[in-house]
């Protein structure tokens, strides 16, 4: 890892078991996400994110819409995954938080 990655506060994904196997990066912006009450099951779930690479060893396309759709499918995954089911409501709650 260089130094400028050591300085990057976010999660390096390695892409392992897919074609994109060997492949790193980090996601930047998500710009869009269509709201919960929007999304139909079976629906595409639209969403407009940017990514950087830390990694490519096998000169992987990543401006193709394949890659664009996989890591997509692992946003929306990371998204759902650690995603609260209830609504953090805070009107009950004055603490300033720390």
């Amino acid at each position: 890892m260089t130094d400028q990655i050591s300085e990057i506060k976010t999660a390096v994904i390695n892409l392992k078991n897919s074609e994109y196997e060997g492949a790193s990066f980090f996601f930047g912006e998500v710009t869009s996400l269509t709201p919960e009450d929007e999304y139909k099951e079976g629906d595409d779930f639209p969403i407009t994110f940017t990514f950087n690479m830390v990694e490519n060893p096998n000169d992987i396309d990543i401006d193709s819409v394949d890659f664009h759709n996989h890591l997509g499918e692992i946003l929306v995954d990371i998204i759902l995954n650690n995603s609260d089911d209830e609504i953090d409501d805070r009107k009950d709650n004055t603490e300033p938080s720390a």
